[in-house]
């Protein structure tokens, strides 16, 4: 019975010992993980987080990407926030319609070839293309004393830049940074300019209501020259028809195959000017008809 006893003890002795050794171990790790420095945290790196979307919020399909603002002279680190900032400004105005950087980042994936474009043309086209977006956002950021941010937007549908804004940093820091991209965001974002209605006298003319229709007048100058042509020829009809009495005449007194020739052939002549005449005068009275016409029922 003393034997067992003791085997006993002894057993538990050891499972105590064994626990002990590992709440040691728990502790000495624990005093490590303490002990040891914290990695460094670089305060000028801004970290981008996109929240999730609320419950129940519509679906929309992306129009816009804000790709890339580039780092112009003196620009390595204000360009990268700048660019974050744009996009969560277009973002906060658009919702869905603006991209997010996870997607720009996924395709990148499978075009890597695309991490080199800066925004611009020709290669926004073929970013543009990858995402199936209509518009890409690009920029370039300018620091010193003449600090500065210029973006465009480019449209895959036209092939074209179709909206191109600039504007200066007032100072630094975020507030600035911030009014920055409010202007750019602004002015990316406005709708195209409408035309200035033109004034009612230009409008009456386009219309129609300013001057005569082109084929009116065409008509009307064509039916005067007419008119003006028979006239002519009747009256030198009728000069023919004088001359032809007069030699007539003068046939009767000396019967000589002269005046005879003479008063035919003045006859002839009075008879075709007055035919020509009348010809003339009936198509004018038409025209100046379907001139009067066409000027009344303009369109």
């Amino acid at each position: 019975m003393v034997g067992i006893t003791e085997l006993r003890a002894g057993g538990w002795r050891g499972v105590a010992l064994a626990v002990g050794v590992c709440l040691a171990s728990v502790s000495t790790a624990r005093a490590q993980e303490e002990a040891a420095p914290a990695a460094p945290v670089d305060e000028g790196v801004e970290v981008e987080v996109e929240e999730a979307a609320p419950p129940g919020t519509p679906q929309v399909t992306p129009r816009y990407v804000v790709w890339r603002i580039k780092a112009g002279t003196g620009a390595g680190a204000l360009a990268p926030r700048l660019e974050r900032r744009l996009r969560r400004e277009m973002t906060a105005r658009l919702g869905g319609e603006v991209l997010s950087k996870a997607a720009q980042t996924g395709i990148l994936l499978i075009r890597p070839e695309l991490a080199d474009c800066d925004g611009n043309l020709p290669c926004a086209l073929e970013v543009g293309d990858a995402l199936h977006i209509r518009f890409v956002v690009g920029g370039e950021a300018v620091a010193g004393k003449e600090a500065s941010v210029t973006a465009w937007v480019i449209d895959l549908d036209t092939g074209k830049e179709v909206k191109r804004v600039q504007t200066r940093l007032e100072g630094e820091g975020e507030p600035a940074e911030q009014a920055a991209v409010a202007a750019l965001a602004d002015g990316l974002l406005q709708p195209p300019k409408l035309a200035e209605p033109k004034p009612a006298a230009v409008v009456a003319e386009d219309e129609g209501g300013g001057r005569p229709p082109v084929l009116g007048a065409a008509v009307l100058a064509t039916s005067a020259v007419l008119g003006v042509l028979g006239v002519l020829t009747l009256g030198a009809g009728a000069g023919a028809l004088g001359s032809a009495a007069m030699f007539q005449l003068v046939r009767q007194q000396t019967h000589t195959q002269r005046a005879r020739v003479l008063s035919e052939g003045s006859l002839l002549a009075a008879g075709a000017l007055v035919a020509v005449g009348l010809v003339l005068a009936g198509f004018a009275v038409p025209a100046a008809i379907l001139g009067g016409v066409s000027m009344v029922l303009r369109p």
